[in-house]
């Protein structure tokens, strides 16, 4: 069912997903960045989710992979402003999130 939803909405351009692995191994999935609740016209924003295989937490991966989705909703979808969430721990992840275009949802 989430796999249906998924799709309608990234035929309807509500969401965009993201999925990130390595050059040398692309045939293995690490994690992925997720915009959703798109909004379009003058507010242009949305809200983003991130995620990533456990064995590569804390390689500064995700930073990178939010940065690199970030810039890309930026740049082709026009995006002006994201909303996310992250635990306060996560300090270079926070980082990333103030520097860009969103700004702290959530704990």
């Amino acid at each position: 069912m989430f796999m249906k939803a998924d799709m309608k909405n990234m035929l309807l351009g509500s969401s965009v997903r993201y999925w990130f692995s390595f050059k040398n191994s692309p045939e293995r999935i690490i994690g992925g960045v997720n915009f959703q609740d798109i909004k379009r016209g003058a507010f242009k924003s949305c809200q983003i989710g991130y995620k990533i295989d456990e064995d590569f937490s804390g390689r500064g991966l995700t930073k990178e992979a939010v940065h690199c989705a970030i810039s890309s909703m930026f740049t082709d979808e026009k995006v002006a402003q994201g909303r996310g969430s992250y635990c306060s721990r996560q300090s270079s992840l926070s980082k990333t999130f103030r520097k860009s275009w969103l700004y702290k949802g959530g704990s």
